[in-house]
C-alpha cells in the first residue's frame, strides 16, 4: 500500500519512517565509533566485502538528503535561495569543528614549535586532507560530500542535464567499483595489481574520488531522482525489489569469496545500490504518523548527537579509564548508555536555550 504522506509547514511531504531511520542510523554510528561485536570483526575478517554489503547507513543517508533536497527546492518559492541556505548551514557547521580540530591539535603544536616552514608545509597537506577528505572527526567525512553531491545534482538538475547526469553517475559509480570495489578483479586480471594506489598522495586522490564520487555524488543523484518520481517508485512491487536485491546480493559474496579469492579486500561493491534504495522503499513506507508529534526533537537529537557524540565518547573514555575499540560488551554498553544521555541532555539544553532565549537556531534544527 502505497505511504500517504503528511504536509508540513514547509509543504513538503513528510515521511515518518525518513525521521526513525536518521535516528537509528545515527545510533548505529554511535555503536560502531565506540566498539564493534568481536563476532563482527571475526566475520568481517572471513567474508570479504561483508562490511561492504552491512553498511548501507551511509549511502542511504546520501539518498535520503538528495531526496529531501529535492523535495525541499521543488516546493520552496525561491529554490536557488532554498538550496544556499542549506549550504550555507551545513558548510558553517562543518567549518566550526574544523576550527575547533584547528584549536585543539594544530595551534599548539605552532606555539610549541613555532612557525616552521617543514612543519608549516607538512600541517596545510594534512589539514587540506582533513578539511576536504577525512573530516575534522570520525563521523564528519560524510559532510564535503555530501556538500559536492547536493550543489552538482541542483546545477544539474535547474540547467536540464538530467541526462548528463545519469551518465555521470553511472560512470562515478563504475570508476569507484573499479578502483576500490568489485570491478577491481576484471581489472587486475587485465593488467595485474594496481600497485600505484600505494602512494600517499595517489591514496588521497582516490579517496576523493571514492567519497565524493562514488558516494556523494552517485547516491546524491540518486535520492534526488527518486524524489522527482517519487510517486512511481512507491509503486513498485516490494517482493520484487527485494528478490531482485537479494539476488544482486549473493551473487556478489559468491563473486567476492569463491570466485575472486585472494584479491582485494573491496570497500566498495555494486550490492550498495540496490540495498540502499530497497531500504528507502521501506523507509518510505512506514506509517507510524504519530512519530510527527516528536520530530522536532527527535531531528534535534539526531543532528546534535551525530555531529557531537565523537567528543562525548572521548570524554566517557577518558573518564572511565577505556581504551577506544578495544571494549568489553559491558564496557561498550555503558559508554554507548552514557554518550546517548549525553546526547539527550545536551539537546534539551539546546532546545530550551532556543526556546527561552529565542537563540536563532531553529533552522539548524529542522533543516531537512
Amino acid at each position: 500500500m502505497q505511504q500517504i504522506p503528511i504536509q508540513n509547514h514547509q509543504t513538503r511531504k513528510y515521511y515518518p519512517g525518513i525521521t526513525l531511520y536518521k535516528l537509528v542510523g545515527c545510533l548505529l554510528v554511535v555503536f560502531t565509533h565506540i566498539g564493534l561485536p568481536q563476532i563482527y570483526t571475526q566475520l568481517n575478517k572471513s567474508i570479504i566485502g561483508l562490511h561492504s554489503f552491512v553498511a548501507v547507513v551511509v549511502p542511504c543517508f546520501y539518498i535520503i538528503s538528495g531526496f529531501l533536497a529535492y523535495q525541499g527546492w521543488s516546493n520552496a518559492k525561491h529554490p536557488h535561495l532554498y538550496v544556499r541556505r542549506y549550504i550555507m548551514w551545513i558548510t558553517s557547521v562543518y567549518l566550526i569543528f574544523f576550527i575547533f580540530y584547528l584549536l585543539d591539535n594544530v595551534v599548539p603544536l605552532f606555539v610549541h614549535y613555532g612557525f616552521v616552514p617543514h612543519l608549516i608545509l607538512k600541517q596545510s597537506i594534512i589539514l587540506l586532507d582533513i578539511l576536504f577528505v577525512t573530516g575534522p572527526n570520525a563521523a564528519l567525512w560524510f559532510v564535503p560530500p555530501l556538500i559536492f553531491g547536493t550543489i552538482s545534482c541542483y546545477y544539474l538538475y535547474t540547467t536540464k542535464k538530467l541526462a548528463l547526469a545519469s551518465k555521470l553517475a553511472l560512470t562515478g559509480f563504475l570508476l569507484t567499483l573499479c578502483m576500490f570495489g568489485t570491478l577491481r578483479i576484471l581489472i587486475e586480471s587485465i593488467f595485474g595489481p594496481i600497485s600505484f594506489l600505494s602512494n600517499t598522495y595517489v591514496n588521497i586522490a582516490m579517496a576523493i574520488i571514492y567519497k565524493y564520487v562514488g558516494f556523494g555524488f552517485t547516491f546524491v543523484f540518486a535520492g534526488t531522482l527518486l524524489g522527482k518520481y517519487d510517486n512511481k517508485f512507491l509503486q513498485l512491487n516490494a517482493w520484487t525489489l527485494t528478490l531482485l536485491t537479494s539476488v544482486v546480493v549473493m551473487l556478489e559474496i559468491i563473486l567476492l569469496n569463491y570466485i575472486a579469492v585472494g584479491y582485494h579486500s573491496y570497500y566498495f561493491v555494486f550490492s550498495m545500490m540496490p540495498l540502499s534504495i530497497l531500504a528507502f522503499y521501506g523507509i518510505l513506507h512506514v506509517k507510524l504518523n504519530g512519530v510527527l508529534t516528536y520530530h522536532k526533537f527527535i531531528n534535534a537529537f539526531t543532528i546534535l548527537t551525530f555531529f557531537c557524540h565523537v567528543y562525548f565518547i572521548d570524554i566517557n573514555m577518558r573518564i572511565l579509564g577505556y581504551k577506544l575499540h578495544h571494549t568489553t560488551i559491558r564496557q561498550t554498553a555503558l559508554c554507548l548508555l552514557l554518550t546517548l544521555m549525553e546526547g539527550l541532555i545536551f539537546t534539551s539544553l539546546v532546545l530550551y536555550a532556543q526556546r527561552s532565549f529565542k537563540i536563532p537556531i531553529k533552522k539548524l534544527l529542522s533543516f531537512n
